[in-house]
């Protein structure tokens, strides 16, 4: 039992790939949906501007 992955012990390989889908989603639209809120003058409350 020692070849399977840790991430698939703790919720099964669906949770696993939910939350690696998040991840990934979040890392490559959230950088780009904050530029185009502070490109449009609309700065989100998640990310002040001072942040930067």
């Amino acid at each position: 039992m020692s070849a399977i992955p840790p991430p698939f012990i703790f919720g099964g390989p669906e949770l696993f790939m939910v939350l690696l889908a998040n991840v990934i989603i979040f890392g490559i639209l959230g950088p780009r949906w904050i530029r185009a809120q502070r490109a449009s003058g609309e700065s989100p409350p998640e990310a002040p501007k001072s942040a930067e």
